[in-house]
């Protein structure tokens, strides 16, 4: 915001030099805004406020007191006429920024007319705290600046006087000013035109206001001698008489008289002159008499006698009791005579009076026009704009203005410039040698650019060295081999060679090449670990979906289906060992879903999962296990499946209890039991209908006491519930890699899960299991441990019968408790 200091220096209006400022007032101002305060007098041209690329400009004086002072001002328009009269000007009393709303506003457009070229000047008279003009977008324009219809710049501009006086003692300085302003107002007003000063604390007399309005409007003053009765006679001539009436005397022993002058006056009295010189000698005498003589001349010509005024009659009374009204005045010419010229100047003077709002009517407030709107936020793509629009406010209980004081639009200039983007790369091409160093490469691609951006800085390609090992000597390399139907390309040793599993499975068939002990390149056999049958390799696809679904948090049906389908495939048996790692990941996406709200396990799903389980751990399946262990699971794995299925069984599955499932490889046991109300749980159950031969042995027991589910627990605690899941395996140390060392395990497997971990065990777990070779009295028992692997040690106590081994459970372990019993370690 820029603030005048001081316009013009022109005037003292005051021997004191007062300062005031702006309390509690923000006319939201801009750097396009003009704030006075505290000068009494100034003067500013449109084009320093109001600039010719300037947009909603305004410039505001602040009144110090407006019971003490008046501010006047005076306008000299603008020589062109404008298309819209976009400078409007006011008078308020304070402006409220939260709800944009002027208090006591009142406009002077009608006063000033700054776009009616019929009068030069404008004149008004302020009576509030602040007067402000302001430029506004004419309805309906969108482009702003406007122009005016002139071309030359000049043309536009207009210029601005004011003047602040004080109500009581103004200054003769301030009150010269303003009479000079006040008769050039009457002297110009009319009808259409009133004179925007209604009154002044000054006391302005005619004769002086009549010369002052003079220079004004720019007339001539004429010479004091030929201004009589308030009449400008022409041609006139000033007495030639001096002002004691002397004549001038000389030598009377002159030259003859002059001939008479031509009359002074082509009509009424005039006067006529002669002279003559004196012409003496040293012998002579002085010269005696006048040597100028006048007479009088009388001219036959009536002189015209000019039309002159009378006084000017009273004001009348105003035309309106309140609001803004018209008072005026009238004067009679005396008619010219022999002549003359008519009276010169208006015959009516006329004034605004009683500007202010009639009191008792209420005035509701009213919106001022739209400004333009703003420039958009965005320089490029989507952006906003805003317009603003200011209330008069209400007067005399009127309504508030009604709706907003801003609105926003959408805007959009331009696409902003895009740089270009490198996409990720691509894969590594084939190395140029297959051994002995050579080169890869990969490409990526620069996406872009768009709308002007920048090109991708960088490489578009990119190498490396690859095969840089030493080539194979002939005897390193395996030769090409056919084997059934497939034929193996060379191969370096220490590479594998894939070609495609047959068409009723998808992947691929591997093959290493390997040096023996003699450095001597030759083939293992193929493996097919990377082959799935189609059928497996569909419920595997048919699951990942369902488990997809599910972590989405979606609901689904058909799940029971697919493990039906599933037991199915799996009886008729495996064709490759990625068909059993195929379904190991079924049965773990599975075990997922079940953890899950999509889908509610049924006593039919337990069923079919555990029948799925012992069809994996048939005898059928052994050479394909071995295979798959070489980079799929082991024992451990498959144990912690279990377990993971019984923690789910027991905790997700609707109203379970116990759950007893009895198949040709593994026999399981599930109870849920409260912690404040368990029993002694012994496996396998006795007479369990269905219960098949090899898990029949009367010396094969599991017992878990009651006391482990509730050491450590509250007495009190009552919703405490815990899972026990048993599980006897006919031949998983057979199948699967059950330790670390080469100990050959040819016993029963048993493994005991408790959810959640009980928080100790002072009772241990009693587990006999009978001997399996002839009667041979080196018992080992086993215990697994899936942190430190499996251990072997003594069984701590003889057996219950002969044959027998038993273990007692030191700790819980993290994951389940394993015992096995089997045939002294020996090298495989």
């Amino acid at each position: 915001m820029r603030s005048i200091g001081s316009a013009l220096n022109l005037l003292l209006v005051s021997p004191l030099y007062f300062v005031w400022t702006v309390v509690a007032l923000d006319l939201a101002q801009t750097p396009c805004t003009t704030l006075v305060q505290g000068k009494f007098f100034g003067y500013f041209s449109s084009f320093a406020v109001f600039p010719l690329n300037s947009s909603l400009c305004s410039w505001i004086i602040q009144n110090p007191d407006p019971r003490r002072y008046t501010l006047y001002m005076k306008i000299l328009k603008p020589a062109g006429v404008c298309d819209h009269q976009h400078i409007r000007t006011y008078q308020f009393d304070s402006f409220l920024e939260s709800t944009r709303t002027y208090l006591g506003m009142e406009s002077f457009d009608d006063v000033l007319k700054l776009c009616d070229g019929s009068t030069r000047f404008a004149f008004l008279q302020s009576n509030k705290q602040f007067l402000q003009m302001k430029q506004t977008a004419p309805p309906g324009v969108d482009t702003w600046p406007m122009r005016w219809k002139p071309t030359k710049a000049q043309e536009r501009d207009f210029s601005v006087e004011y003047l602040v006086v004080g109500n009581r003692n103004p200054s003769k300085a301030a009150c010269q000013m303003l009479c000079k302003w006040l008769d050039a107002c009457l002297a110009i007003s009319s009808s259409s035109h009133p004179c925007g000063i209604m009154q002044t604390p000054c006391s302005c007399s005619g004769g002086e206001v009549l010369d002052q309005a003079s220079e004004v409007l720019g007339f001539t003053r004429k010479k004091e001698d030929c201004y009589k009765d308030g009449i400008y006679l022409e041609n006139c001539v000033s007495s030639p008489k001096d002002t004691n009436g002397a004549e001038f005397l000389g030598d009377p022993a002159a030259e003859e008289w002059s001939p008479w002058s031509v009359c002074s006056t082509t009509c009424g009295e005039g006067w006529q002159t002669r002279t003559r010189f004196c012409v003496s000698s040293s012998y002579s005498t002085q010269c005696s008499g006048p040597l100028r003589e006048q007479r009088q001349c009388n001219n036959s010509a009536v002189c015209p006698v000019h039309g002159t005024w009378d006084e000017w009659s009273p004001w009348s009374l105003c035309s309106s009791t309140c609001g803004r009204g018209y008072r005026d005045r009238t004067r009679t010419c005396k008619p010219p005579q022999f002549g003359g010229n008519p009276c010169e100047g208006p015959e009516k003077q006329t004034k605004f009076c009683n500007i202010a709002l009639c009191p008792g009517h209420s005035v509701d407030g009213n919106w001022n026009e739209w400004s333009s709107w703003s420039s958009c936020s965005a320089s490029c793509s989507n952006g906003t704009q805003q317009r603003t629009r200011e209330c008069n406010g209400p007067s005399y209980g009127g309504a508030e203005c009604q709706g907003h004081w801003v609105e926003t639009r959408d805007c959009f200039l331009r696409q902003c410039p895009v740089d270009g983007k490198w996409q990720a790369w691509g894969v590594w091409g084939s190395c140029t040698a297959t051994c002995g160093g050579g080169t890869q490469r990969r490409d990526r691609v620069c996406y872009g650019p768009f709308f002007g951006g920048e090109t991708c800085q960088g490489p578009k390609e990119e190498y490396k060295q690859c095969n840089d090992r030493k080539c194979p000597e002939p005897h390193e390399i395996c030769d090409e081999e056919s084997l059934g139907s497939v034929v193996w390309k060379e191969t370096p040793a220490g590479d594998a060679a894939a070609v495609r599993c047959p068409r009723n499975a998808t992947g691929l068939i591997l093959r290493r090449c390997i040096l023996d002990e003699e450095g001597i390149a030759y083939w293992e056999p193929p493996t097919y670990i990377k082959c799935v049958s189609i059928d497996y390799r569909n419920i595997q696809m048919m699951t990942r979906e369902h488990l997809s679904k599910a972590q989405r948090g979606l609901m689904g049906d058909g799940l029971s289906d697919v493990l039906q389908n599933l037991v199915e495939i799996s009886q008729d048996g495996t064709s490759y060992s990625g068909d059993l790692l195929s379904t190991m990941d079924v049965l773990r996406n599975m075990t997922e879903i079940f953890r899950r709200a999509y889908h509610s396990p049924t006593s039919g799903d337990v069923q079919n999962f555990v029948q799925i389980l012992s069809n994996l751990l048939s005898e059928e399946n052994r050479e394909k296990w071995e295979e798959a262990q070489l980079i799929g699971p082991n024992a451990k794995e498959l144990f912690r499946l279990v377990e993971d299925f019984i923690d789910v069984i027991g905790f997700r599955m609707k109203d379970f209890r116990d759950s007893y499932q009895v198949t040709d490889n593994l026999v399981l046991g599930i109870h849920k039991l409260p912690a404040n109300a368990a029993t002694d749980i012994t496996f396998p159950m006795k007479g369990w209908r269905g219960m098949v031969d090899w898990a029949k042995n009367s010396e094969d027991k599991v017992t878990v006491s009651k006391s482990i589910l509730s050491s450590g627990l509250s007495v009190s605690d009552d919703s405490s519930v815990f899972v026990v899941g048993t599980v006897l395996y006919r031949n998983v140390g057979n199948i699967l890699s059950l330790q670390r060392n080469s100990t050959v395990l040819n016993s029963k497997v048993i493994s005991v899960t408790v959810k959640p971990f009980p928080r100790s065990l002072l009772t241990p777990l009693e587990i006999e299991f009978s001997h399996l070779y002839n009667g041979t009295t080196n018992q080992t028992c086993i215990l697994w441990d899936e942190n430190d692997g499996a251990s072997a040690s003594a069984c701590p106590r003889p057996a219950p019968g002969p044959g027998a081994a038993a273990e007692r459970s030191r700790s819980t372990p993290p994951g389940p408790s394993v015992c096995v019993t089997g045939s002294p370690p020996s090298p495989s």
